[in-house]
């Protein structure tokens, strides 16, 4: 794996379905510790250029 050619590679970007879907996304109480997150809380996006596979992961927070 070269590095100049991996920073070359644009990662995928978050779609404005998925934003809305994540804005929609219900805050709920958690136990133990009765900490609050989200349902979901991660949304992940994946493409293919070439030989490899990028990953964005978006996080609610």
């Amino acid at each position: 794996m070269n590095k100049c050619e991996l920073l070359k590679l644009a990662p995928p970007e978050i779609t404005a379905e998925m934003k809305e879907f994540a804005r929609k996304d219900i805050l709920m109480m958690r136990r133990p510790g009765n900490s609050l997150t989200y349902q979901y809380g991660r949304y992940y996006r994946v493409k293919t250029e070439g030989k490899y596979l990028l990953v964005s992961i978006f996080l609610t927070d």
